[in-house]
Order: structure tokens, then C-alpha cells, then sequence
């Protein structure tokens, strides 16, 4: 079947270039070969917070504290909880030893571990940047806290 699909894909683009042909052969060829992918919707909370966890680098704040910082990447950050805010959306600051010195992140936390936390407590966060906030400090929105 895939022959047959592979000739009429090559005699109907006859009047193509070869590098669309290519394409095409390769997408199909890829498309065949890959397994159903399971979207994020089928996953359980405990599901999503392993895969956060699998995907995620320590923050690093050269890196994120940037005119333009890397909105979206999934980051850790070990470090101590400052200046909490509770509220329906936790917030706090949180303070980071890192290879170049300490960094400064504002953490806007949903967390569902329910881990229960406050001021001075070490911890390990689990998010993505959202871009900084007022004063330019660099955002993280987590959904994972693990108290140390």
C-alpha cells in the first residue's frame, strides 16, 4: 500500500520539484514510523508534574535575566523562599546560590503537591519563565514545589 501511495505521490508531482517531492516522501515516511503521541490532556496531574520535572534545566540567572529571556523554557530552582505573598496564587521570592553568584526569581506558584511551605524553607520549584515583572525580576510560573 505504501508503494502505491509512494508512486502516485511521485507521478502526481511530476509537474513539482524534486525537493517537494522529498519532503513529501520523508513526511509520509515519518508519519508511518511514529507512535500515536500522547497529548498532555490524557496525563494525570501526577503524570504532568514527572514529565515537568523530566523536561525541565536549573535556572540559570545570566541566562534568564535578559532584555528578551527565554519565555516558556521549563526550569528548577533550588533555593530559600523570601517575601511571601498568599493569596490565590502564592507568590514569593526565592533566592538561589548559582555558579556566578546568587539569583533573585519571582515565583508565582500553583501548587499542586499541596506542599505546605513558608519563609526560609529550602525548596526546589518546578516552571516555566513568564517574562519578568515590574522591577525586572525574572518570572517563573510553577506548578511543582518539593520542600527539602
Amino acid at each position: 500500500m505504501k508503494k502505491i501511495i509512494l508512486l502516485a505521490a511521485l507521478l502526481l508531482s511530476a509537474c513539482g520539484s524534486e525537493e517537494e517531492i522529498t519532503k513529501e516522501s520523508v513526511r509520509n515516511e515519518v508519519q508511518t514510523n511514529v507512535e500515536p503521541q500522547v497529548s498532555n490532556e490524557d496525563l494525570t496531574q501526577g503524570e504532568l508534574n514527572e514529565k515537568l520535572k523530566e523536561e525541565s534545566t536549573r535556572a540559570d540567572i545570566v541566562e534568564i535575566n535578559v532584555e528578551n529571556p527565554p519565555i516558556g523554557k521549563k526550569v528548577y530552582i533550588d533555593g530559600e523562599v523570601d517575601v511571601l505573598t498568599e493569596g490565590d496564587i502564592d507568590e514569593f521570592l526565592i533566592t538561589s546560590k548559582e555558579s556566578k553568584g546568587y539569583g533573585v526569581y519571582k515565583v508565582k506558584l500553583i501548587n499542586t503537591t499541596d506542599e505546605d511551605f513558608k519563609e526560609g524553607d529550602q525548596v526546589r520549584v518546578y516552571g516555566a519563565i513568564t517574562g519578568k515583572d515590574e522591577i525586572d525580576t525574572p518570572e517563573i510560573l510553577a506548578t511543582v514545589l518539593d520542600k527539602k
